[in-house]
């Protein structure tokens, strides 16, 4: 994606927030999906409350200006909350991310964070005849310390509200185990259902967060309680990734109530079970 393409889906999402036709979260999750790389490797996203560019240097998304895009409006009635690009795992066959793609910038692995604001620079010292704009300075830069120590305490009630306490938890785990007749491009699944026919495909999908380069995800399927073969049932991670959709094909010939469970780096008991019936 290069910067034409994500300010043209900026502002497309953009008109189906204002419009309703999309609501807040989706359409956060949509904008931090808009991360481009310019010719040096810097990453840019773009602010989904302003719209304005922002640029990684390192260790922080900062505001900035793509050489040779022209400036965008602001919008009005942008969302309350601003947010910081989080890269999604791609994947394509077996839950198995796509290869070639580049390392993208490390972004805060859950919910949406403002992206960290440099402090202002500190005003010059006044000569010692003008004490009275000595104390406005100094109350002007409490005043922005306490500022930015509130936004930091409402965006950690937000994530503690939508996620609890599960946000500081950064060890590796497998959740949203489900089962669909397909998935998306983002191997997400369509539409959950636990009822198939014989000889239809079955994805097993997941989500995989904090996962390592070299840890794996496996499958171990039964059928009325008798194990099943499964075809291609252990994924091996090629890269770090902070969250990673990924999935099992399994194309059932026989009925029965089967059970699916997904098992992190080969572990005695499974992380996560799930359930459906073949007629």
């Amino acid at each position: 994606m290069n910067f034409e393409q994500a300010r043209a889906e900026y502002e497309r999402l953009r008109q189906g927030y204002e419009s309703r036709a999309i609501g807040p979260e989706e359409y956060m999750r949509r904008i931090q999906e808009l991360l481009v790389r310019d010719e040096r490797g810097d990453y840019w996203a773009i602010d989904g409350a302003t719209g304005n560019w922002l640029r990684y240097d390192g260790s922080a998304w900062v505001p900035g200006q793509p050489p040779g895009v022209a400036t965008a409006a602001p919008p009005v009635g942008a969302p309350g909350d601003a947010y910081t690009p989080q890269p999604q795992g791609q994947g394509y066959g077996y839950g198995q991310p796509q290869y070639g793609q580049p390392q993208p910038a490390p972004a805060p692995a859950y919910g949406y964070a403002p992206p960290q604001q440099q402090p202002p620079p500190q005003a010059a010292a006044p000569p010692a005849a003008a004490p009275r704009r000595r104390n406005r300075a100094l109350i002007a830069g409490c005043s922005a310390a306490t500022i930015v120590a509130l936004l930091g305490c409402i965006v950690a009630s937000v994530l503690v509200a939508r996620n609890g306490l599960n946000f500081l938890d950064t060890s590796s785990r497998i959740s949203e185990a489900a089962t669909a007749r397909g998935v998306d491009n983002r191997n997400r699944p369509n539409a959950p259902v636990n009822e198939f026919s014989a000889n239809t495909p079955v994805y097993i999908t997941y989500v995989a967060r904090n996962v390592k380069q070299g840890q794996t995800i496996s499958v171990r399927l039964s059928r009325d309680g008798q194990p099943q073969n499964v075809s291609g049932s252990e994924t091996t991670i090629t890269r770090d990734y902070s969250t990673l959709n990924g999935y099992f094909r399994y194309q059932p010939t026989q009925r029965g109530e089967y059970t699916a469970q997904l098992y992190l780096d080969g572990a005695s008991t499974p992380s996560e079970t799930v359930n459906f019936t073949v007629r």
